[in-house]
C-alpha cells in the first residue's frame, strides 16, 4: 500500500490542496476534492511529505512566476483525455489557446474537449486555465474570476524556469 501525502496552501484564487505519492502529483485543487482523491489511491493519507514540496512550488508559481513543476501530473487512462491534457501541458506560460485549437490537434470535437478538461484534477500542473473559448473566457473549475486571475498573473510575469530556487520566501 502506498502512502498519499496532502499540504495546503493560500493563493489569490483562495486555498488549494495537493495530493502526491511517489513523486506523482495525484490533485491539485479544493481540499475537500483532494481528500477525496486522496483516498480513491490509498487508505493511508498523511500530512506533508513530498505534497510540503509541492505546495512550495505552487507557492513559487502565485509569488514569483514559476512555470514548471517536478511533479508530474498522473495523467488520466483514457486515450483521449490523456491526450487532451498533453496537448493543454504544452500550452507556455503567459499563452492561452482555444478549445477548437486543442480539439483540432487530438482529432476530436471542442466540446469534448470542455468535457475532458472538466473532469482535470490537477489544476495549474495541468493549465485548463489557459484553454478558452473563441467568444469568451470559457468554463474553469473554480469559476471564471479564478481563470481570469490565473491568465492575468501569468500574462503579468516574465516565466521563471526550472532553476528557481526561492526557498526563503514565506507561505500566504
Amino acid at each position: 500500500m502506498r502512502t498519499v501525502y496532502i499540504d495546503c496552501l493560500g493563493t489569490p484564487i483562495g486555498e488549494l490542496c495537493v495530493a502526491v505519492s511517489d513523486g506523482l502529483a495525484l490533485a491539485v485543487h479544493r481540499r475537500s476534492r483532494v481528500l477525496e482523491i486522496a483516498r480513491r489511491y490509498s487508505p493511508d493519507v498523511r500530512e506533508g511529505g513530498e505534497a510540503r514540496e509541492l505546495a512550495e512550488e505552487l507557492h513559487e508559481y502565485f509569488e514569483v512566476g514559476r512555470a514548471s513543476f517536478s511533479f508530474d501530473p498522473a495523467m488520466p487512462v483514457n486515450p483521449l483525455r490523456a491526450a487532451v491534457y498533453s496537448e493543454v501541458r504544452g500550452i507556455p506560460y503567459g499563452s492561452a489557446a482555444t478549445y477548437g485549437e486543442i480539439a483540432r490537434r487530438v482529432g476530436t470535437h471542442p466540446r469534448v474537449v470542455g468535457h475532458a478538461l472538466r473532469r482535470n484534477e490537477i489544476l495549474i500542473l495541468v493549465p485548463c486555465h489557459r484553454v478558452v473559448g473563441a467568444r469568451g473566457l470559457g468554463g474553469f473549475e473554480l469559476g471564471p474570476r479564478a481563470k481570469e486571475i490565473l491568465l492575468n498573473l501569468e500574462r503579468a510575469r516574465k516565466p521563471l524556469g526550472d532553476s528557481l530556487t526561492t526557498r526563503g520566501l514565506s507561505r500566504v
